[in-house]
């Protein structure tokens, strides 16, 4: 029971890492540039994640769910979980668009391969994972995390050493507007 538990913790640690959301870099640079009040929802943020993924799995296994449909169906109307249903669908494809468009910048950036490349490379993965059922994924993801999180420590420790300095940084950060591209500005 405790591998499994383990396995399936690793499993959403390495999901939400690979989504850049555990890391907490995108949100801690997005956040910091509000200020104090963006700093104070990302506090939030940070222990509203782990509990929402924890009440999303007792739902799943208490109802037995081979798909979110099923925990849906039982938690709240037809309508309300059909609405549920297209919203999680349509979210995970534009989180797919955004990872694929991750990993060609990343690539672009690291190994300077052509934009496309990364992507092209990130949606044959995605492909090859889609052939795989729950349960290797699930193993997979498992097993490769201790992995990330020390090549994630590692890479923190460097950043620190050789870094400007937390303060120096959250002071940049808090400088630069994260909505400077959009249209409503700030």
């Amino acid at each position: 029971m405790w591998k499994n538990i383990l396995v399936i913790g690793l499993a959403y640690f390495g999901f939400t890492v690979g989504a850049g959301f555990a890391s907490r870099q995108e949100m801690l640079q997005y956040y910091v540039s509000y200020g104090t009040w963006g700093i104070a929802a990302d506090i939030i943020v940070l222990f509203l994640m782990p509990f929402t993924a924890m009440v999303i799995l007792q739902y799943g296994r208490y109802f037995r769910a081979t798909s979110h449909g099923k925990v849906f169906d039982n938690v709240t109307s037809a309508l309300t979980a059909r609405f549920l249903d297209y919203a999680l669908t349509a979210s995970q494809f534009c989180l797919g668009f955004v990872m694929m468009a991750g990993a060609g910048s990343n690539l672009h950036q690291q190994f300077d391969l052509p934009l496309w490349g990364g992507s092209v490379i990130m949606a044959v993965l995605v492909l090859e994972a889609g052939i795989l059922d729950v349960e290797k994924i699930t193993n997979l993801f498992g097993a490769i995390t201790p992995f990330m999180l020390l090549l994630i420590f590692i890479a923190a420790i460097a950043a620190i050493v050789s870094g400007p300095g937390i303060s120096a940084t959250c002071r940049n950060m808090r400088s630069r507007p994260s909505t400077s591209h959009c249209p409503i500005g700030r």
